[in-house]
C-alpha cells in the first residue's frame, strides 16, 4: 500500500512543526484543528479593536468639526464684545467734551450751578 508523502512545515504563528499529508499521527491532526479556532479568535479580537478605533475616530472627527465651528464663531463673539467697548469709550469722550462746554458756558453766562470743573471766572 502506498502512503502519501508527509511534509514537515513550520506553523507560521508559533514556529512549531506540524505534519501535513497522509497519516500524520496524533500531533499532526490536533494542531491544525486548533489553529483555525485560534486564528478565528485573533481575527475577532482584531475586528473588535478596529471597530473601537473607528468609533474613536468618529468621535474625534465630530469633536474636530465642533471645534472648527467654534473657531469660526470666535471672531464674531470678539466683535460683539469690542463694539460696546468702543461705544463706551466714545460716550466717555463725548461726556467729557459736554462737561467742558458746560463749564465754559457757565463761565460766560456767570451761572455756576451746572459747573463741575472748578474753574473760576478769572481763568
Amino acid at each position: 500500500m502506498h502512503r502519501p508523502p508527509q511534509e514537515r512545515v513550520g506553523d507560521e504563528c508559533r514556529g512549531d512543526l506540524a505534519l501535513r499529508g497522509g497519516e500524520g499521527g496524533r500531533g499532526g491532526r490536533a494542531r491544525p484543528a486548533r489553529r483555525p479556532a485560534r486564528l478565528e479568535k485573533e481575527c475577532g479580537l482584531y475586528e473588535r479593536d478596529l471597530k473601537r478605533a473607528m468609533e474613536s475616530c468618529d468621535e474625534l472627527a465630530w469633536e474636530s468639526d465642533d471645534l472648527r465651528k467654534r473657531l469660526r464663531d470666535a471672531p464674531d463673539l470678539t466683535e460683539q464684545v469690542q463694539v460696546p467697548q468702543r461705544d463706551k469709550k466714545i460716550l466717555k469722550t463725548n461726556l467729557k467734551k459736554a462737561e467742558e462746554v458746560t463749564c465754559y458756558l457757565t463761565l460766560v453766562l456767570a451761572t455756576p450751578m451746572f459747573c463741575t470743573c472748578n474753574l473760576s471766572p478769572s481763568q
